[in-house]
């Protein structure tokens, strides 16, 4: 797991909601880190390397650990601790044709809100990446066009009351 923010994300978790429990916040803190695939597939989470990062005890940290395994996003892991569920192929399969559905939907509802200064703005855009002098960035970068710019901004335009 990426060490240089792990102590800070917890703080942050805990400045959010100062009434949660501890263990509540370092569930909260690996829920997301595994989420956003912070930590890798081979990466064994042990209760006493986390304590040591976090500055806490490692009570809160193994009733985190239980309830990830519980949910079904770690495993134990024979005399070493903890690592990440793995993906399986038909779990994959479900996230696409949800994201499939999800994404459909936005567009819809994106293209019937988006107004005329939206659509110039995301016109201009579209060209500056068709471009003769963009074309080879835009091939190396449509994924990232994509996930990072695109979507948001259909999740936004989608909104109800945007």
């Amino acid at each position: 797991m990426k060490e240089w923010d792990i102590r800070k994300e917890l703080e942050k978790i805990q400045e959010h909601n100062p009434f949660t429990h501890l263990g509540d916040a370092v569930y909260t803190l690996l829920y997301r880190a595994i989420i956003r695939m912070d930590v890798s597939a081979d990466e064994v989470l042990s209760d006493t390397d986390l304590a040591r990062k976090l500055n806490i005890s490692r009570t809160p940290i193994r009733n985190a650990l239980q309830k990830l395994q519980e949910d079904g996003l770690i495993i134990r892991s024979a005399g070493q601790g903890y690592l990440p569920a793995p993906l399986l192929r038909e779990e994959c399969a479900q996230l696409m044709e949800a994201r499939l559905a999800v994404e459909g939907q936005a567009a819809l509802r994106a293209a019937d809100r988006i107004s005329e200064k939206q659509l110039a703005a995301r016109e201009q855009y579209d060209d500056s990446l068709c471009s003769p002098a963009a074309a080879i960035h835009h091939t190396r970068c449509a994924g990232q066009y994509l996930a990072h710019r695109l979507h948001p901004d259909l999740l936004h335009r989608g909104q109800p009351g945007l």
